[in-house]
C-alpha cells in the first residue's frame, strides 16, 4: 500500500490528536471493564453459595446431616470469600441445625451463636429471632 506523503502527514496528525484521548479512554474503559468483571464473578460465586445451602436443606429434609455439614461448609468459605455477610449467616443457621440435629448440640450452640452476632450486625430481626430459637432449643437439649 503506497500512501502519499500528504496522507501519511494527516495520519500522523491525527494519531497525535488521538493519542491523548485513548491514554485517558483507554485505561478507564479498561477499569471499567474489570470492575464488571469481578461483579460478573462474584454474581456468580454468590449463586453458588445459595445453590449450596439449597443443597444443604435439601439434605437435612432428608436426614442427611452430615451431607448438609459439608454443603453448609462450602457455602461458607464462598461466603466468606465474597465478604456476602447475610449469606454467612445463613450458612451459620445450616450448620448449626445440622450439628443439632446430629445432637452435637455443643457445636449447634456455637454456630448459632456466630448466626446470631451476624443477624444483629446487620439489622435482620427474622434472623435474629430464628437464632434466638434455635439457641433455645439447642440448650434445651442440654438441660439448661
Amino acid at each position: 500500500m503506497n500512501l502519499s506523503p500528504r496522507y501519511k502527514k494527516s495520519l500522523l496528525a491525527i494519531s497525535l490528536v488521538a493519542l491523548p484521548w485513548l491514554v485517558a479512554v483507554v485505561p478507564s474503559q479498561a477499569e471499567e471493564l474489570g470492575a464488571q468483571t469481578q461483579v460478573v464473578a462474584q454474581a456468580d460465586r454468590k449463586a453458588e453459595a445459595d445453590r449450596l445451602l439449597d443443597q444443604g436443606i435439601k439434605a437435612r429434609r432428608a436426614s442427611q446431616y452430615q451431607n448438609a455439614i459439608e454443603f453448609d461448609l462450602k457455602a461458607l468459605a464462598i461466603c466468606r470469600e465474597i465478604k456476602d455477610r447475610e449469606c454467612e449467616g445463613r450458612a451459620y443457621k445450616g450448620l448449626g441445625l445440622g450439628y443439632y440435629y446430629l445432637g452435637q448440640y455443643d457445636k449447634a450452640i456455637e454456630f448459632q451463636l456466630q448466626r446470631l452476632a451476624i443477624a444483629r450486625e446487620i439489622k435482620d430481626r427474622l434472623g435474629e429471632g430464628n437464632a434466638l430459637g434455635n439457641l433455645g432449643l439447642a440448650y434445651d437439649s442440654l438441660g439448661k
